[in-house]
């Protein structure tokens, strides 16, 4: 704890940050499966042993994200499987709503598309950094996540994940 505050203390201090929107989250190890280097590498999750590109790797297969953000979440989720059977349930519940309903499916992907790389433009934003194109992105983007508020699920994950969206009606406002 002490180091992560000093971190963000050097960031603040260095980088003239007034105010750091940085959520913090625990990492549990005895929730997640360890997987060191090697067997990352043999296993071919995210590099194959021939010529270490992506071709044939597990990610190359599973990876159909549309999003940069979503890409970065499987990969998350690749490094570190989950242990707990409930999650893992919660998981394989909302993929196989998405998968039976292809409808709501395509509806969803369509969303997507239209959504920017937000953790990268809220980064730039926040140190300062961002530009009007940014700020369009940023505004278009929060506008197609108010419309995934508008889909109903029944996976338990799902809809924790849609209750968890926030509209920002005032910052597209602002923006515009």
């Amino acid at each position: 704890i002490r180091a992560c505050g000093s971190a963000l203390k050097y960031v603040k201090d260095n980088l003239l940050v007034k105010e750091l929107s940085i959520r913090l989250q625990k990492y549990i190890s005895r929730d997640y499966m360890i997987l060191d280097s090697t067997t990352l590498k043999n296993l071919e999750i995210f590099r194959n042993l021939i010529d270490g590109s992506r071709r044939g790797t597990l990610m190359e297969v599973l990876d159909k994200t549309l999003t940069a953000m979503g890409s970065r979440l499987l990969k998350r989720w690749l490094q570190r499987p989950l242990l707990n059977i409930d999650e893992i349930e919660s998981r394989i519940e909302a993929v196989e709503e998405l998968y039976e309903k292809s409808f709501l499916r395509l509806s969803l992907r369509e969303i997507l598309n239209d959504i920017y790389d937000l953790e990268r433009i809220v980064s730039r934003v926040e140190y300062r950094r961002a530009n009007a194109r940014d700020l369009v992105a940023l505004k278009n983007s929060l506008k197609a996540v108010e419309r995934i508020k508008d889909f109903s699920f029944k996976s338990r994950k799902l809809r924790e994940i849609v209750e968890g969206l926030k509209a920002l009606k005032d910052v597209v406002d602002l923006i515009d």
